[in-house]
């Protein structure tokens, strides 16, 4: 037990809040407008690792902003929607979402998948 509580305070599951702009150890870069996002909407640095790390529940589409901007979203299961751009691998947003939603994102997200396997094998 003493073990896995020491996982938690350090490491990949820190859960500061940032105060500026900093890189995530997967290669993204958080901009200074996700890190004011996290703030407002007290998101850790933890919940956000654990999103980029761990294998997400959905992966959307790539959609164009009104700048012409490309992004896509990455839904994690602990409840994290996280932006991110393809191109510079910048992280502009993020928010968190309802359980409800994650009921409906889940089971999107095993057809998704169950799509790409049988695509692969065919």
């Amino acid at each position: 037990m003493k073990s896995l509580k020491k996982l938690f305070c350090v490491g990949i599951y820190n859960n500061k809040i940032p105060k500026k702009p900093y890189d995530v150890k997967v290669a993204f870069h958080v901009t200074k407008h996700a890190v004011k996002r996290m703030n407002e909407r007290g998101i850790t640095k933890g919940q956000l690792q654990y999103n980029l790390t761990e294998k997400p529940l959905y992966l959307s589409d790539y959609k164009l902003d009104d700048k012409d901007r490309p992004s896509y979203s990455k839904y994690s299961d602990n409840l994290l929607n996280v932006r991110i751009n393809p191109l510079n691998h910048n992280i502009p947003s993020m928010n968190s979402f309802s359980k409800g939603k994650f009921d409906k994102i889940k089971n999107k997200g095993e057809e998704k998948w169950k799509n790409i396997k049988l695509k692969q094998r065919g």
